[in-house]
């Protein structure tokens, strides 16, 4: 039928060339003809064969391309059907071979379940795709309340030689219909603690999946009688307890109950608690899935506590990024030693990443050095991990903490976040003095003391609304706590908040927002607060108590400061004494001032704190010209043990002087800190501890303030 030597003419019959071809390029040229021929018939309805079958493949063929890569659902309602477009192209160059297809296929995955997935628009038999060209198809997913782990896989056959070993898949996979129990913190653990006493753990027991959780019955502890778990009163388990399914609004449902541990006597002490829901598809309240966490205590040990074993970073625009951080804390008597933070398992296409962040100075993705927390729950280690998605789906990975916690010398930390198409919201956010009639702005100066009103509202979200922002105290003094209240004029709105400045320093506030599709903010908004003092003189106390399991509550140990004018004669300034010594029973911060209050200076305590870590500021603007002060602090009230007291004196808004963690183990004990000059304010140090106060004695004259040639009003050399 066909020669080796083809003459080809056009329609007047002249001669436009003549093509040369082997019998091979005849083959070839007949079935890509065939091919094509076959490709529209298909899509007329009609099913033929070309005979080609055998040469298929064997001359020159094109390259197969899937997109997506993954077909991914996000949470779809029950009973509503969603559809993704999936695209078969041959990315071979023009001049290149057609790819064949010979069958597409859904099938099942081991653990999950076609059922509520179909294919649609699938051309029927064998079909081919020329270069540069595609063809599509549909999957459909029905979403059913009443089916789990719903998800599956596309096989396609295909002429490309990469897959002559088999077919080219494609993940099929659902965010619906699976309830996912998380336990926090797990395990749990307790320091150890004498026989009698008592001391307590918040555990959250949260629904971090996409259908509701059912609780069958209260969790309850195994194993000994020296711990109980209680819930609030409004918690009732009777009849099963249902959490809700995650909402990109309101987040994980959750409950937290309170795990108390008091022992009966020494040793270590270990046991379970055991929770019983639906996790796994099938389970029933007459056959439940057990979930157990592991509680220990009394063990001579360091132990690693993980502020949550799970982080959800939610849904993330492709191109755009987000980071969620992990604080790591010592809940053991002995030395945490991290020694490793990476990655043990990751997405197809590595999109979580660590931030080590200052652990890791050379960059190289590994810990300088192992990171050492002390006992006593005041050292924390912090981490961050990013989510930045190239394709839309699901993605999981595994964040593995080693460590010398015999018990869990891994402790992992499931990662999960979502690639989706969108755009992130933006994220805005100023600051300002309260009461100052001044622009608001990411950066501001500001003094001790003052409220800041911090302003998100600024933020955007172009292809929605945003639904959620979230604080974050990014940095502060050290030895003070900050507080972000809701903002006193606009109480109910969650964009704006405030704080007060309760020392001098660099404050460092972040923000970022949620839409509606659950997309956060890509880029973290800060604003940065710099409190320097307004007065020429300003002394500022701060505690530490490492006892004190949180020294932000209403509960801990009072110390005062003090600051007394150096006097001689009759009207002689001693400690405790009125009208010279500063001190919370003669603070003149009211608006009557104090009780016969020395002039021309008029320094006052402006906080005066009586629970815990302070901080307590006396400031003074009118310090008078060759005059001495003397700085002190005392141990008013002891609770929580040692008190480790901290002076800092600022002089025209500089900070010139520091004493630190200086050890106040008894209550009543003295601290003799510090003498100031003006005007030269120069400080000269002290530093004597007296075993109880030197009530209404005069500060003593050191050697070095005698001996300095600096003037002085009175006869004090």
């Amino acid at each position: 039928m066909f020669s080796g030597r083809h003459m080809f003419t056009n329609r007047s019959g002249a001669m436009d060339g003549i093509l040369i071809m082997t019998r091979e390029m005849m083959s070839t040229q007949l079935c890509r003809f065939l091919g094509w021929a076959l490709g529209v018939a298909a899509l007329g309805g009609l099913v033929l064969g070309t005979g080609c079958e055998d040469s298929l493949g064997e001359g020159e063929t094109g390259k197969i391309q899937v997109e997506p890569a993954t077909v991914a659902f996000a949470r779809v309602s029950d009973g509503e059907t969603a559809t993704r477009t999936v695209r078969i192209r041959n990315s071979d160059a023009e001049t290149g071979g057609a790819l064949t297809v010979r069958g597409i296929e859904l099938v099942e995955r081991e653990g999950r379940t076609t059922e509520g997935l179909r294919l649609v628009d699938v051309p029927n038999g064998q079909f081919s795709i020329q270069p540069q060209e595609s063809r599509e198809f549909q999957v459909e997913y029905t979403s059913d309340n009443d089916v789990r782990r719903v998800g599956g896989a596309i096989k396609i056959e295909n002429s490309d030689p990469n897959y002559q070993d088999g077919p080219l898949t494609v993940d099929v996979t659902t965010l619906g219909n699976n309830p996912d129990l998380r336990i926090s913190p797990n395990p749990v653990r307790f320091p150890r603690l004498p026989a009698g006493e008592t001391t307590e753990r918040q555990v959250d027991i949260r629904n971090d999946g996409e259908a509701p959780l059912m609780i069958f019955e209260k969790p309850k502890i195994e194993g000994s009688e020296d711990y109980t778990l209680s819930f609030p009163d409004d918690i009732s388990f009777e009849g099963g307890l249902e959490l809700a399914e995650r909402t990109a609004e309101e987040g994980s449902s959750l409950i937290t109950g309170t795990l108390e541990y008091r022992p009966t006597e020494s040793g270590s002490d270990t046991a379970e608690m055991v929770v019983s829901s639906n996790q796994e598809a099938g389970s029933t309240a007459d056959d439940p899935t057990i979930t157990r966490v592991d509680i220990s205590a009394n063990a001579d040990a360091p132990c690693i506590l993980i502020d949550s074993t799970t982080k959800n970073l939610g849904a993330v625009p492709l191109g755009g990024s987000t980071t969620e951080l992990v604080t790591v804390e010592n809940c053991g008597n002995e030395t945490l030693r991290i020694e490793g933070v990476n990655l043990a398992q990751n997405s197809d296409d590595d999109e979580f990443s660590v931030d080590l962040r200052s652990y890791d100075e050379n960059g190289d993705g590994e810990l300088d050095s192992p990171v050492q927390l002390d006992p006593g729950g005041n050292d924390r280690a912090t981490f961050g991990v990013t989510y930045e998605p190239t394709e839309a789906g699901s993605d999981n990975a595994e964040l593995v903490i080693r460590s010398n916690d015999p018990v869990q010398p891994a402790a992992t930390i499931d990662l999960i976040a979502r690639g989706s198409e969108g755009i992130c919201p933006k994220t805005e956010l100023t600051a300002k003095v309260k009461g100052v009639s001044a622009q608001p702005r990411p950066t501001i100066t500001a003094a001790p003391l003052d409220y800041i009103a911090l302003d998100g509202s600024g933020s955007s979200d172009e292809d929605g609304t945003i639904v959620e922002w979230n604080w974050e105290v990014l940095k502060k003094p050290e030895d003070v706590s900050v507080r972000l209240n809701p903002l006193e004029s606009d109480p109910n709105n969650d964009a704006k908040r405030e704080i007060r400045l309760l020392t001098a320093g660099t404050y460092r506030i972040g923000l970022t927002v949620k839409d509606n599709d659950g997309f956060s903010s890509c880029q973290q908004a800060v604003a940065e607060i710099t409190a320097v003092p307004n007065e020429k003189v300003h002394v500022e106390l701060t505690w530490t108590n490492p006892k004190d399991p949180d020294e932000t509550d209403d509960t801990g140990s009072d110390v005062d400061v003090h600051l007394v004018k150096m006097l001689e004669g009759e009207d002689q300034g001693v400690w405790f004494g009125t009208p010279y010594d500063i001190y919370f029973q003669n603070p003149n911060n009211g608006p009557q001032g104090g009780s016969n209050i020395w002039n021309p200076e008029s320094p006052s305590l402006d906080i005066d704190d009586t629970d815990g870590a302070g901080p307590e500021n006396i400031q003074m603007d009118d310090p008078q010209d060759c005059q001495w002060y003397a700085v002190g602090v005392h141990y008013w009230e002891k609770k929580f043990e040692t008190a480790y007291a901290t002076i800092r004196i600022y002089i025209n808004s500089n900070l010139v002087f520091e004493a630190l963690n200086q050890p106040l183990r008894n209550q009543k004990q003295f601290w003799d800190v510090a003498r100031i000059h003006w005007p030269s304010g120069q400080i000269y140090r002290v530093d004597e501890l007296y075993p109880t106060a030197p009530r209404f004695t005069s500060p003593t004259v050191p050697q070095g303030m005698s001996a300095s040639d600096l003037c002085t009003s009175q006869n004090l050399y």
